[in-house]
């Protein structure tokens, strides 16, 4: 009987270890409400306004205890702006779309903070690094006229991501972020180019809110 109870101990035991999955990983995807916000200039209908676009990639998490784990996440991570403005008098108006998208690679490392065993509260760092920039426009309805502006934006950016997410047992794992900007992404080249009059283009930021869904292996 000893032996028994001693067996049943050990398995219960066990299975709350494996339970546990200290080490987890899997993919996710959502959709980031994404700006650029130019600090310094008044007339910036055209670089600012929110976009939709895509995030995907895949996430890690060591869970060392409890109510602690860290987590790191590659993210393919569409970025930048829209805005859609009206110029001319009255009667020869033109409607103007502007479309501003920048391609980011970026790496989200962050503390959770598991207040119960599924609900996290996060903060951390992330350094993304710019793979592509185009910057689009028409006028009244016509085709699009594209420009490469890769090289108006700096090669790197480093934001402080916090949110929170929820994850079921099993498996579903909900994320809300923001991104708070922390470096000027905007060139030398870019600000004298958008500078007009006498005002200046101080610093240009990615303002990014993402949602995403993945699972847990």
């Amino acid at each position: 009987m000893k032996k028994i109870v001693f067996l049943l101990v050990a398995a219960i035991a066990a299975g709350a270890v494996s339970a546990q999955k200290p080490f987890t990983f899997g993919p996710k995807v959502g959709i980031n409400v994404t700006d650029l916000h130019p600090d310094g200039l008044d007339d910036i209908n055209h670089l600012s306004g929110t976009k939709p676009a895509l995030v995907i990639g895949a996430f890690a998490e060591y869970r060392a205890a409890k109510w602690f784990a860290v987590s790191l996440d590659v993210l393919y991570s569409r970025q930048g702006s829209s805005a859609e403005i009206t110029q001319g008098a009255l009667g020869s108006e033109h409607k103007l779309k502007f479309n501003n998208r920048l391609n980011y690679l970026n790496i989200p490392i962050l503390a959770n903070f598991y207040v119960t065993n599924g609900l996290a509260l996060k903060a951390g760092i992330q350094p993304g690094f710019l793979l592509s920039g185009k910057y689009r426009a028409k006028v009244d309805g016509g085709s699009w006229n594209t420009e490469d502006t890769k090289h108006y934006f700096k090669s790197t950016d480093f934001s402080i991501p916090v949110g929170i997410s929820y994850t079921f047992e099993q498996g579903l794992v909900i994320d809300a972020r923001y991104n708070i900007p922390v470096t000027d992404i905007a060139t030398d080249e870019f600000k004298e180019d958008f500078s007009g009059g006498n005002e200046e283009l101080n610093k240009m930021t990615n303002r990014v809110f993402s949602l995403t869904v993945g699972w847990k292996f």
